[in-house]
């Protein structure tokens, strides 16, 4: 389709549920369309943009939209975790309803503005400079690729309260929050990192370990390049009297050991909804608070060696091979390649 903006005409290609060809040369803008009330359309994005990154050109204004907003009760996919996304991807992201127009004329007027931007800084720089500074100016201005050398999906799955979601965030983010929160579904971060000389893009979902979600998330196995199953190594006790202690300790011995004799339920979630090659890495959780420890590294390393899968312990508290997990995993996905 085509629209224009101050009398100049751009065409413009929306993308979303069938293949394009050849019909991405010569476009000025992209509009990704997923449907929030179905979740692989949400999850085949990716997909999309690694089309764009062989079809396209370098400098391509692409915009995410996610289509049927008005079915609030139908959602699936939360607002938040869609403008994750967009973030990661350094593109604008708006929700729009084609029943009731929201936000329609919003999308194309965006795509617009983004498209005019680029040309007036093209068109400026071209009439100031030689042809030689011309060139180079071209090339400096033209968008980065949307993917890095490498792009991984991860997911991070185990028990409730395990510390996934701290985990996540002391990576993602360099943070730790001690107070703890319940993923809803899924939850979804980035990062990037350097591996010999390469720029490695992960893209990674936080999994919830509640039972009654995993019919929900079962579909984010599928292309998945990496699983990271954690468990805690610990018991936190607090402070009372003997009594309530003992029977406290009795009680978390018996729920987070049972996060370590879980590994092989999540074991068989994998292997029922994940590719056979996927890369498998197991991570004991909470390895400072050393006290507390209900599980111990011997019988954990034992458990991991007669899966042939690594395993590490961490701290997302004080961040504890954190980084070396991620650049394990880099090492396991890239030496199956």
């Amino acid at each position: 389709m085509t629209t224009t903006e101050n009398d100049r005409l751009f065409k413009i290609l929306l993308i979303g549920d069938l293949g394009v060809g050849n019909y991405y040369r010569g476009i000025h803008g992209i509009v990704v369309a997923f449907d929030v009330t179905n979740e692989k359309s949400f999850e085949n994005i990716n997909k999309w943009f690694q089309e764009i990154d062989r079809q396209a050109t370098d400098a391509m204004n692409v915009l995410l939209v996610g289509n049927k907003c008005d079915l609030t009760y139908d959602r699936v996919v939360g607002h938040a975790t869609a403008k994750k996304l967009a973030d990661s991807l350094n593109i604008p992201y708006i929700e729009t309803s084609a029943k009731n127009s929201t936000n329609v004329e919003q999308v194309f007027e965006t795509l617009a503005i983004e498209i005019m931007s680029i040309l007036a800084s093209t068109e400026a720089k071209a009439s100031s400079v030689s042809h030689q500074a011309e060139t180079k100016s071209d090339e400096s201005t033209s968008t980065t690729k949307y993917f890095s050398d490498y792009l991984f999906n991860l997911l991070i799955i185990g028990d409730s309260g395990v510390g996934k979601s701290s985990f996540l965030l002391r990576f993602a983010d360099d943070t730790f929050n001690e107070s703890y929160l319940a993923t809803i579904g899924v939850d979804f971060e980035t990062r990037t990192m350097n591996h010999n000389g390469k720029t490695v893009k992960f893209q990674i979902w936080d999994i919830s370990g509640q039972e009654r979600f995993r019919t929900i998330t079962s579909s984010y196995y599928r292309g998945a390049h990496g699983i990271i199953i954690v468990y805690d190594v610990t018991n936190a006790v607090g402070d009372s009297n003997f009594v309530f202690i003992f029977i406290f300790i009795y009680h978390c011995t018996l729920l987070l050991e049972k996060s370590f004799e879980n590994i092989k339920m999540w074991l068989q979630i994998i292997d029922r909804n994940a590719n056979q090659n996927v890369k498998k890495l197991l991570v004991g959780n909470k390895s400072d608070l050393t006290s507390n420890r209900i599980v111990d590294h011997t019988k954990a390393k034992k458990f991991a060696d007669s899966l042939s899968i690594s395993y590490v312990e961490t701290s997302a508290k004080n961040s504890t091979n954190v980084e070396q997990i991620f650049k394990n995993t880099i090492i396991e996905i890239l030496s199956s390649t």
